[in-house]
């Protein structure tokens, strides 16, 4: 077990780390794969190293990444503030439903968020080759503060019922509010930290976290957020969306499949 989950968490903080998520969209099918546990666990325990990856990613990136000017701190304090009070409710509705259902909300969310980076990256195409760093908050702003909050309240409810940190959401949202992708990832690393707070509290509560797993898990999740925020700063933006498209549409197919297999047999 604790071999399995070092080995998931590695994966799972280095493209936490790489892309500005929680890393959940390829940690909960490795879990439920590998390190077998329920569809309800692997969604709990996922969510905990959420806290691990999405911490020491923020790090990494604020180290190496020239800073205060890859993460606005103001907004992921209204994003994440608002997740936090929304997570726990999501985690509430998904104890009521099955495995199966599970498995093909998380396919259809992974499938239907993926199109986004297609958005993102026409938007940002005029900010090739610019130098990226933060000039002001997108607080300052005030007519983005009730936008952040929305955001924030709909990120919640999804890391609380499936068990991600939001950065699916949180990613494309900032980086068309804020401008540059970079600046997005070091932001979202921040915001998605508040609803694994709460969230993992009430997964606790429910038994839904593995805490055998958890170290490994854990451990794994933080050196692979060091390496994935490291390698981000040196990636170009291009590689970055085609990779992270390439295996959330993967994912995605894998658990509509799988849900549609549990269903029959049934």
């Amino acid at each position: 077990m604790s071999v399995v989950g070092a080995g998931i968490g590695l994966v799972k903080g280095f493209f936490s780390g790489l892309f500005g998520v929680g890393g959940s969209f390829i940690a909960i099918p490795l879990m439920t794969r590998f390190g077998q546990v329920t569809q309800h666990q692997a969604h709990g325990t996922s969510l905990l190293a959420v806290l691990a990856s999405g911490l020491v990613g923020s790090i990494t990136l604020y180290t190496y990444g020239n800073g205060a000017e890859t993460v606005d701190f103001p907004s992921a304090v209204v994003i994440g503030g608002s997740a936090a009070v929304t997570a726990p409710f999501g985690v509430v509705i998904a104890q009521r439903m099955s495995s199966v259902l599970l498995k093909r909300m998380f396919g259809y969310f992974i499938l239907g968020v993926s199109p986004s980076l297609n958005v993102l990256s026409y938007y940002l195409g005029k900010h090739d080759g610019e130098v990226q760093k933060l000039s002001e908050s997108m607080i300052n702003n005030r007519s983005n503060i009730p936008l952040l909050a929305l955001l924030g309240i709909t990120t919640g409810m999804a890391s609380g019922l499936l068990g991600i940190g939001g950065g699916m959401i949180l990613l494309p949202c900032i980086a068309l509010i804020g401008g540059y992708q970079q600046i997005a990832i070091g932001t979202s690393l921040v915001s998605m930290m508040f609803p694994a707070m709460t969230g993992t509290i009430v997964h606790h509560r429910a038994r839904n976290i593995v805490w055998k797993m958890v170290p490994a898990l854990l451990t794994g999740s933080a050196i692979g957020g060091y390496i994935g925020g490291k390698t981000v700063v040196h990636m170009d933006d291009v590689s970055q969306r085609a990779l992270y498209f390439a295996i959330v549409i993967l994912v995605g197919v894998r658990f509509l499949r799988a849900g549609r297999v549990n269903a029959v047999s049934k």
